[in-house]
């Protein structure tokens, strides 16, 4: 389950930001729910909210890391689905913004929550963001099941 999920975000990211790069002039504004929701393309050199602008290394080193990390775990731990589904997550959203970062040394970001005013990210931002939220929660499902049961080694 993890590669899948992993390959289906990397491919949905990476076809967005084909579209958005190949159909829109940069820093251009396309308004979809007016005053909520809009399409806005830049090319952020930093991580997420344009912190570390020009680290692009540090942030490739660091993308390789979580992936390390997340193929590490997918290979030694038994997992709960949720667990699964949020490392997948994870790995499709840094393989994408890393792919931007090795081939252009810039990320290209796209949503923008007008209403909000919450800084432009794209699918690999929010994926990345679902995948820890889901693997959180599969850490609590984990641990609640594990608190419930006793050990198999204690006699009744």
């Amino acid at each position: 389950m993890v590669y899948w999920v992993a390959v289906l975000i990397y491919g949905l990211d990476q076809g967005i930001k084909w579209l958005v790069r190949t159909h829109m002039a940069l820093n251009q504004t396309i308004p979809v729910i007016p005053g909520v929701l809009e399409i806005d393309y830049i090319r952020n050199p930093g991580a997420a909210w344009g912190i570390l602008p020009g680290a692009r290394w540090f942030l490739i080193l660091m993308a390789l890391a979580v992936i390390g990390v997340v193929l590490y775990i997918e290979r030694t731990k038994h997992l709960n689905t949720w667990f699964r589904m949020g490392l997948g997550l994870v790995l499709g959203g840094a393989l994408g913004n890393l792919t931007d970062r090795v081939i252009t040394g810039r990320v290209v970001d796209y949503v923008y929550v007008q209403a909000i005013h919450f800084p432009v990210f794209n699918l690999a931002d929010a994926s990345i963001d679902a995948g820890v939220i889901a693997i959180l929660i599969g850490s609590w499902w984990t641990d609640r099941h594990r608190k419930a049961r006793p050990p198999k080694d204690v006699k009744r």
